[in-house]
């Protein structure tokens, strides 16, 4: 299960640990894999040159034969409209290095090859990454044809070769495949490819990460967790909620869902605000324990201009590959919406008095690191105007925090000697590192295992104890839940109010 954290301004509570997947292993690995249109270390190569990695294999057009894969020449189509523009770490080939000449209608194959250690369990392995083609595409893995996997030349997607595919120890064959539907130009870009596998043991990931069996039919490696973070995070907010997920009060500001672009100049943003509960409540449907409705004011009968109003979280997915990754919810809005996942639209809606479901599902276009959510609201004349997104679910979330001293078959020993970086967890509220008055440490580890991050005469010292407020052999709470200095302070995100 991947661990995803909504972060940002509008997302106040503690930092929580960031799960990462390496992608390659000391003893075991997956190894081999490159974008196309790469230098030997993976940095963009030049216009016109062959590509190093991918091997054309058949090609429709006499004139440009295999083998020769070209690195095709910066211009149109590239850009303006019609292929999309190389990324940071990719570029498109083809057959011949000029994309806007002619190449014969029919199928090209870029064929390049990986490697999987010995050692590795087969069912476990996932390939993931993005691609864009002219005109169509397919995938092969092995000469056989992998389900689903398809492109197109404007915008890159997101493809997976899930676990159960015919993966091998040893050498892989990866062909993509683009087929020109008539005479005119032609390529593919490959990004953003990368491997993931199960571990059985801390043994088989790199240095600095452990082997994360806390969901043991799904262990992945995982970076190690640095002092003052829990091993886990909680689910996301609905509107309308607090920390805890209890309902807040009418007109208080709904620190979880930021309003980032508005059509109202009297409601610009970027706070957004729980309506009152009266008119237009109902119509709408009725608030409850679990979500209340959000809007650019606190008086919802007000309404707003008409026009385009863009509530944003953000979160974060650094655990497993992120086609692992769903989403699914319940929402309403007046009048209309949407939601973008990363700028692309995954969901489309309209209705306020009851709610609709909605799931994002596996494939779409999730991203390892930072992912941003936009709930698009249209207020089509003005008038009331609000969102609404309750049960905000999936498997990209963890709903219960894993204490450091869990331990889950089939691997054995305590999380917290094995997952944090300090080697150690403080068991009452377990989070990793030491508490003050503990040790051993130096000055120069001291913001490694201290939580405190610093350290006299050998053990942690300073006032504030993690969670613990100075004196105190209690933690902080829900009023206040965070220690600063030496005192719990009420949960404020840096630049909010």
């Amino acid at each position: 299960m991947l661990v995803l954290g909504v972060v940002g301004c509008f997302q106040v509570r503690e930092p929580a640990a960031e799960l990462e997947l390496t992608r390659s292993k000391d003893a075991l690995g997956i190894t081999g894999l490159f974008a196309t249109g790469v230098d030997g270390a993976g940095a963009p190569a030049a216009d016109g040159t062959t590509d190093l990695h991918y091997t054309m294999t058949t090609s429709a057009d006499g004139s440009y034969p295999p083998p020769n894969a070209k690195v095709v020449n910066a211009g149109y189509p590239i850009g303006g409209g019609a292929w999309v523009n190389n990324p940071a770490a990719s570029k498109w080939i083809s057959a011949r290095a000029d994309g806007s000449a002619t190449i014969a209608g029919g199928s090209y194959n870029m064929q390049t090859t990986f490697t999987i250690s010995a050692g590795i369990t087969l069912s476990s392995v996932s390939l993931s990454g993005k691609w864009a083609c002219d005109d169509s595409c397919s995938i092969q893995l092995n000469g056989s044809p992998i389900a689903g996997a398809s492109g197109n030349y404007s915008a890159l997607s997101n493809f997976t070769i899930p676990t159960g595919s015919p993966f091998v120890t040893g050498t892989n064959t990866l062909t993509f495949i683009f087929t020109n539907g008539g005479s005119g130009p032609g390529a593919v870009l490959v990004d953003s490819i990368s491997g993931s596998f199960v571990c059985a043991a801390d043994a088989d990931c790199n240095s600095g990460f452990y082997c994360d069996n806390t969901n043991p039919s799904t262990a992945f490696c995982a970076a190690k967790i640095a002092n003052n973070n829990p091993l886990s995070q909680s689910k996301p907010y609905a509107t309308g909620v607090d920390n805890a997920g209890v309902s807040l009060a009418d007109g208080s500001i709904d620190r979880h869902y930021g309003l980032v672009s508005s059509s109202d100049p009297g409601f610009p943003g970027p706070n957004s605000f729980v309506i009152d509960n009266a008119y237009p409540i109902p119509p709408w449907v009725a608030n409850s324990t679990s979500s209340r409705w959000t809007g650019v004011q606190p008086n919802g009968s007000n309404g707003a201009s008409g026009g385009v109003y863009t509530y944003r979280q953000t979160f974060t997915i650094n655990g497993l590959s992120p086609s692992f990754a769903d989403l699914a919810g319940n929402w309403a809005c007046d009048d209309t919406c949407i939601i973008k996942l990363n700028g692309t639209t995954v969901v489309t809606s309209s209705g306020f008095s009851a709610y609709t479901a909605f799931s994002i599902p596996n494939g779409s276009p999730f991203v390892t690191g930072v992912n941003t959510l936009d709930f698009i609201v249209t207020n089509s004349g003005g008038g009331p105007t609000g969102l609404r997104v309750d049960g905000l679910t999936g498997s990209v979330f963890s709903s219960t925090p894993t204490q450091c001293t869990t331990t889950l078959p089939p691997i054995g020993g305590a999380l917290g000697t094995r997952a944090c970086t300090s080697g150690v967890c403080d068991n009452t509220d377990n989070k990793c590192g030491y508490a003050v008055g503990s040790g051993p440490c130096t000055a120069g580890n001291a913001a490694t295992v201290c939580r405190t991050g610093t350290c006299s005469g050998g053990v942690c010292s300073g006032t504030c104890n993690g969670n613990y407020q100075s004196g105190t052999s209690s933690p902080c709470g829900a009023t206040n839940p965070i220690c600063s200095g030496s005192t719990c302070v009420a949960a404020t995100h840096a630049g909010c109010s």
